[in-house]
């Protein structure tokens, strides 16, 4: 964001539909009950980032193991592009908070728009094949 030198406020978003996203984040965090630092994030993304950083660990913990052993550079480049292998899937990913509006401006009355309690899984949200839903597997 370019800041340009003049009177009044420094500009706090880079263009108006930031500030409108912004806006309907407070206004659905408000309408939750959540504070400026909770989100509402949907549980296929939290899951996809969750896994997609323990593949990023398992690499880290390989890698250090097998530097550990050997630091030739044929040793080395290998283990650094096994690391890039796992850490480009985590920089691809982005998650945006919901704002529990699909495609139209204003306030979605759609149930399936709104946050699950911690622990609940709406049924059929699941990875295919992943067990009943509800289940701890």
């Amino acid at each position: 964001m370019e800041r340009t030198p003049g009177r009044g406020r420094p500009r706090q978003f880079c263009r108006d539909g930031c500030r409108q996203q912004a806006y309907l984040a407070r206004r659905l965090a408000a309408a939750h009950g959540l504070g400026d630092d909770e989100l509402v994030v949907a549980r296929e993304a939290l899951e996809e980032l969750q896994s997609r950083l323990y593949c990023l660990q398992a690499a880290l913990e390989d890698i250090s193991r097998d530097l550990a052993r050997s630091s030739e550079p044929e040793d080395v480049a290998e283990a650094l592009a096994w690391l890039r292998e796992n850490a480009e899937p985590v920089a691809s990913m982005w998650i945006e908070p919901r704002t529990g509006e699909r495609s139209t401006a204003g306030a979605s009355s759609d149930p399936s728009d709104r946050a699950e309690p911690a622990g609940s899984e709406p049924a059929g949200s699941g990875p295919a094949g992943s067990g009943p839903a509800g289940s701890d597997a």
